[in-house]
């Protein structure tokens, strides 16, 4: 007998938040832990209408300052989110995070919560690079290459024998397998 009014205090326990019509974030967008090479925007899902009033999310950068605070979107057609947008194009690299503060447009109750994701710094440039040949499938001719003076380029149609009498432009060498 007392295991089952234990066990029906624990399940009233755990519904009470529900009850009191506390607005429990349901989906986070950076999600917490995840890391993002560039950051758009920040969105929160909550479990139920939020006061647009006293509703606020708030993006702190890794030295504690404050980028942007966002609120409630459009209480009518989306009462259940919050959105930071507008955000600066340039971030610095690091680990963000999100204050939360939820106020339930039923009563009033405020649920605090925050998160944490990654900015990742941009990555390298990469070089472009020329390509050698115009048509590998087909007609591989590597005189269709320009060379400049720090090139080497063989011409299978510059010497008798095909490639293996390739003639050789002056510059550094430049292996092709064919």
């Amino acid at each position: 007998m007392l295991a089952v009014i234990l066990a029906s205090l624990a399940v009233a326990t755990l519904l009470v938040p529900e009850a009191l019509g506390r607005a429990s974030t349901i989906r986070t967008s950076p999600a917490a832990g995840e890391s993002v090479g560039r950051l758009l925007l920040v969105n929160a899902a909550y479990s139920e209408a939020l006061d647009p009033e006293r509703s606020l999310l708030e993006l702190v950068d890794p030295t504690g300052a404050q980028v942007r605070t966002g609120a409630a979107s459009d209480p009518v057609a989306n009462p259940t989110e919050m959105w930071i947008t507008d955000l600066p194009p340039e971030l610095t690299p690091g680990v963000y995070t999100v204050n939360s503060t939820a106020v339930s447009l039923t009563d009033g109750t405020a649920e605090r919560s925050s998160w944490q994701f990654t900015i990742l710094p941009p990555a390298p440039a990469t070089p472009e690079r020329p390509a050698l040949c115009t048509d590998l499938c087909g007609t591989s001719r590597l005189d269709q290459v320009p060379a400049t003076d720090d090139t080497m380029v063989a011409s299978p149609t510059a010497a008798p024998g095909g490639a293996e009498g390739a003639a050789l432009a002056a510059g550094p060498v430049l292996l092709v397998a064919l």
